[in-house]
């Protein structure tokens, strides 16, 4: 939605430029209303039966702080990007989910989708969402340990 605001500000439609951003920000709010875990800088799932569970995973919260980081407070940035620092960030990769994640140990074999590592896009995606809530510094200094483990050149996802 704050991509569609652009794109109207672009063609000078400010009514639907206002309008996608107000949704934006409804949408931010409903999130973090019902599926953020306040205080802890992640979110829960919440099931179809209306049981809910916390989810410690990368896509979220990157996604979130990518995305929309611009909408949020400024605390739940800093609770996110601690989040992200403490339990996902490793020297010179992410985790796919944390290890505290309570499907951590049952999650299975796949490298890429959980506790023991992540796909190749996930670091990327994490420090943009870093980036967005001002923590350059931090991102600089893991992106040297990226920049080591991806030195042997471009991998796909089966890496």
């Amino acid at each position: 939605l704050l991509h569609m605001a652009e794109i109207y500000d672009l063609l000078e439609r400010r009514v639907d430029a206002s309008a996608a951003r107000s949704s934006a920000q409804h949408l931010v709010n409903q999130i973090l209303q019902h599926l953020y875990v306040s205080g802890h800088g992640f979110f829960r799932c919440i099931y179809p039966d209306g049981r809910s569970y916390d989810c410690r995973s990368a896509f979220d919260v990157g996604m979130v702080l990518w995305q929309a980081g611009e909408l949020l407070p400024e605390q739940i940035k800093n609770e996110i990007s601690d989040f992200i620092l403490r339990e996902l960030k490793t020297p010179g990769w992410a985790r796919a989910l944390s290890a505290a994640d309570a499907d951590a140990a049952v999650s299975g074999v796949r490298a890429d989708h959980q506790y023991s590592g992540s796909y190749t896009a996930w670091p990327a995606l994490l420090c943009f969402g870093l980036l967005k809530a001002g923590r350059r510094k931090e991102v600089e200094e893991w992106l040297q340990g990226i920049a080591r483990t991806a030195s042997q050149g471009p991998f796909g996802q089966g890496h």
